[in-house]
Order: C-alpha cells, then structure tokens, then sequence
C-alpha cells in the first residue's frame, strides 16, 4: 500500500508539474541573434542593437505592467474588503 501510494504520488508529481510553453517567445536581449525562425540575415547583436532591444523590452513591460496594475489592485482592495466582512461577522456569530 505504501509503495502505491509513493508512485501514484509519483505519476502525479511528474504529470501534474510539467508544463510545456510552446508558443512562449523568448524575452531577452538578443534573443533574436538566437530563435530559428527569424532570419539569419539579420546582423550580430552590437551595441546600437543592444540598447535598442533594451528600450523595446522596457517599453513593452512597462505597458503591460500599466495595464494589469490597476487590476492587481482592485483585486487585492476586494480581498480585503471580503476579509473584513468576514472579520466583523465572526463575532455576531459566536454571540448568537
């Protein structure tokens, strides 16, 4: 029983906690220099390129970062809102 149980344990582990991001770009400099589907013509990773790659990454995070904030926040603000409901409902119940 105790052997099954470490390799359903196991299986579960190995199968639950792989996860395959196929379509997930690479986000770094230079990482174009580097995916085969870009075309090799393109010329080496410079300085200019360097720093112009850095600006894009910069840019398009702090866009995203822009964009799910607000959204971070509010929810965050309504679990705290739901956690005090909660809080102050507790002792209502214990008295009646």
């Amino acid at each position: 029983m105790k052997r099954l149980s470490i390799i359903i344990i196991f299986l579960f582990l190995s199968f639950g906690c792989s996860k395959k991001n196929e379509n997930q770009t690479i986000d770094s400099i230079g990482s174009k220099f580097v995916r085969p589907d870009i075309n090799k013509s393109t010329p080496n990773l410079t300085a200019e390129t360097y720093s112009e790659e850095a600006l894009e990454i910069l840019d398009s995070h702090k866009k995203e970062l822009k964009r799910i904030l607000p959204e971070m926040i509010s929810n965050e603000i309504n679990v705290y809102k739901n956690t005090l409901i909660e809080i102050e409902k507790a002792p209502a119940k214990s008295f009646s």
